[in-house]
């Protein structure tokens, strides 16, 4: 019986592999210094309010919260937000 290699699948140009690669990793950390950088801009020019769906019971973005966000809740609120970010998250979708 002949196995059937599976087609690697690509986001922004970065293989998608289960466990993550390190590629991923540097790929997210480059997205999520740039998410952070958009939301303080933000923040700067008032508050940001989200509807909870990315950060627990909070209803205000501070620069504290924001620096403690995880890779899964910058790719929401980024999709909330409809942040302008160069290339999105890897590993989500």
């Amino acid at each position: 019986m002949a196995t059937t290699k599976k087609t690697p699948e690509f986001q922004y140009g970065v293989e998608l592999t289960r466990p993550w690669s390190n590629e991923m990793y540097s790929h997210n950390d480059q997205v999520k210094n740039e998410a952070q950088t958009i939301l303080n801009e933000m923040i700067d020019n008032g508050p940001v309010f989200v509807n909870g769906t990315a950060i627990r019971s909070e209803d205000t973005l501070t620069k504290e919260t924001v620096a403690d966000l995880r890779y899964w809740q910058l790719d929401k609120l980024h999709q909330e937000l409809n942040l302008p970010l160069t290339v999105g998250f890897v590993g989500y979708n």
